[in-house]
């Protein structure tokens, strides 16, 4: 651009009509923090982010803070002309036509935004601070498509986008995270022109023609291989392509995928309750499953090999759900035992196609997860507990202007389907490992995590898994000694894992030591309570708990187990287990005035202190 007099005239005269079209032209209406970030009208020291030796993207920036080929100083947005999103307000990142509302920062009153309006949301793309993201939106479907910026912590976010009536063709985020560069026909001359846009003052400063752009590029078109959300609320890529990062791994299971998985038929011995519930396989659904598992293995070789753990995963059909109703809003279709049992439930097989692969991604990183390893570990929790309580406020400010359904809905902001998954440390490692796996980037430390722990069949976790599966088996197979002495080493080892505290308890029991029960159960209600935060769910702490209440009630101490089973239930209000050894419970607290025999006559007589099968009642002749 040359500083010849009609372009002068025009670049003033756009310059001048700054103020007013951004006074004027409201983005929309919506919800607004009380307190904003600190944002200046002063031109920042440099336009230009900062940009180290080996960043890929090659610009020419004047470091004194103009815009190249002209004196002027680059234009920087003010505080009062930024436009804000709360989070609470922002229902999904990958929902073609979801709800979002916007203010300005200027505007604190909150009461007076009532109306939602559909915004079409494309392309969200993590920043190097690992706090902020950037998403292009539009607050109507006809609207101009505008870039925002968001940051998750402060749960804010402002318009990166000049002009109200200028639309983004698209931008580029240099691989270092730190530059981004946006295509805008900013000056409303039929002509598109890359502009470096700093993300910390809203500076602009125009790229040179001549200067190459090399980054990843991001656009709509981009997404045409993104569908609508499936009903496990996470949007489908029809990609068979092995995900970045697993090719090593792919050899390892080439040819030799089926081997892998053993279709379970109700007469084979697995579980009791499991035994009860279980169909016969169709061969038409053993081959569906097949070429599911197929596509499983050819996308995350690494994820299918750590999920096995050296052998072979058995797949269970069943017919019905499993989890509770609260869950998700529909059937599910599938769920994980935590220790080698895929079940498969009759929705899996009517659900859509492009559903199945990321269902059975989810699935599997709950075995992947074998006995709440991972979840339960401090690191998760600390890296989950604060988008936690951040999506918790979300959800308040939600309910408190009369949102409809922005509880699960609002959870989607965070890359979760629901608050179920939002606030339990199992669901939401499944839920990350699922959207990073389906290309929306988590987190730089979560992304590490699933990369490391999940996807990686080599990692140390593994080794340890494949020790706590193998006492597991010898406690089934009532190898008492060995299994002991497996489990006791695994907590010299790792103190903080629990696992091991409570197989060791249902050895005890299993043994008919009840006073070796106690001691165990005691240090494991006493390591998880130190890890068990208010904010973050487990369903772990319930079961752990329950098996408290059961030893506390063989051992006759009622007013106790009452107490630890209440502790469940307050987890799992619904969990059917709990309800029905709460009745059975009740009834023994009423005969607790009475003289109870011992435990070793009750067994003589047939009867059982068992609270998770309490004896049947009997009619009187």
């Amino acid at each position: 651009m040359t500083g010849s007099a009609p372009h002068m005239v025009l670049r003033l005269f756009l310059f001048s009509m700054l103020s007013s079209l951004l006074t004027t032209a409201s983005v929309t209406r919506g919800l607004a923090q009380s307190s904003l970030p600190p944002q200046t009208s002063q031109p920042p020291q440099s336009s230009q982010p900062s940009q180290s030796p080996q960043s890929p993207v090659e610009i020419s920036v004047d470091q004194t803070g103009s815009q190249p080929g002209t004196s002027e100083p680059a234009k920087s947005l003010d505080g009062k002309h930024f436009a804000y999103l709360d989070s609470s307000g922002l229902t999904s990142l990958r929902t073609p036509f979801s709800t979002i509302k916007f203010c300005s920062a200027a505007d604190q009153n909150l009461d007076k935004f009532e109306q939602s309006f559909p915004c079409h949301i494309d392309t969200i793309r993590w920043l190097a601070d690992g706090n902020s993201v950037v998403f292009l939106a539009q607050a109507h479907a006809t609207s101009p498509l505008h870039l925002y910026q968001s940051n998750w912590r402060t749960r804010l976010t402002r318009d990166l986008t000049p002009f109200a009536s200028r639309s983004v063709d698209r931008f580029w985020l240099s691989k270092n995270l730190k530059i981004l560069i946006a295509s805008i026909d900013l000056e409303n001359v039929g002509k598109r022109e890359k502009w470096v846009i700093d993300t910390v003052s809203g500076a602009l400063s125009r790229v040179p023609e001549n200067q190459r752009v090399d980054g990843t590029s991001v656009a709509p078109e981009d997404l045409l291989s993104w569908e609508a959300p499936c009903t496990r609320y996470y949007p489908i890529r029809s990609s068979s392509k092995t995900f970045a990062g697993q090719e090593p791994f792919l050899p390892l299971l080439q040819g030799n995928a089926a081997q892998r998985i053993v279709f379970v038929e109700p007469s084979a011995s697995i579980d009791r309750e499991l035994n009860a519930k279980t169909k016969t396989w169709t061969e038409t659904e053993r081959l569906q499953f097949a070429a599911v598992w197929k596509q499983v293995c050819e996308r995350v070789p690494g994820l299918a090999l750590r999920a096995t753990h050296g052998q072979r995963l058995r797949v269970v059909r069943e017919q019905g759900r499993q989890v509770p109703k609260n869950f998700l809003e529909v059937s599910s279709a599938s769920a994980s035992s935590g220790n080698g049992v895929l079940i498969l439930y009759d929705t899996f097989f009517t659900s859509d196609g492009p559903t199945l692969v990321p269902m059975t991604i989810h699935e599997l990183a709950h075995e992947a997860d074998l006995y709440r390893h991972l979840s339960l570990s401090s690191e998760w929790i600390n890296l989950i507990e604060p988008i936690v309580a951040a999506s918790n406020n979300a959800f308040a400010l939600s309910r408190k202007y009369g949102l409809k359904r922005l509880d699960d809905s609002g959870a989607k902001y965070f890359g979760l389907p629901s608050v179920y998954a939002a606030n339990n440390c199992a669901e939401s490692l499944a839920e990350w490992t699922v959207h990073y796996v389906n290309g929306t980037v988590p987190p730089p430390e979560i992304k590490n995590f699933i990369q490391n722990k999940v996807l990686n069949p080599n990692c140390e976790e593994e080794a340890v898994d494949q020790k706590v599966l193998s006492a597991f088996l010898d406690i089934e197979a009532e190898k008492f000694d060995l299994a002991e002495s497996e489990l006791r080493s695994l907590i010299k080892a790792d103190p903080n894992f629990l696992k091991p505290y409570y197989f060791l308890t249902r050895l005890y029991i299993r043994a008919n030591q009840i006073e070796k029960a106690l001691q165990t159960s005691n240090e494991l209600i006493k390591r998880m309570n130190s890890l068990h935060t208010s904010s973050v769910r487990n369903d772990d702490f319930a079961w752990n708990n329950y098996q408290h209440a059961h030893i506390l009630a063989d051992l006759h101490d009622y007013v106790n187990s009452q107490k630890y089973l209440s502790k469940a239930l307050a987890v799992l209000p619904d969990e059917p287990t709990f309800l029905k050894s709460q009745r059975f419970l009740t009834q023994l607290k009423k005969k607790s005035g009475r003289k109870q025999p011992d435990r070793g006559s009750l067994r003589a007589r047939g009867a059982s202190t068992d609270l998770a099968h309490p004896p049947e009642k009997r009619r009187k002749p």
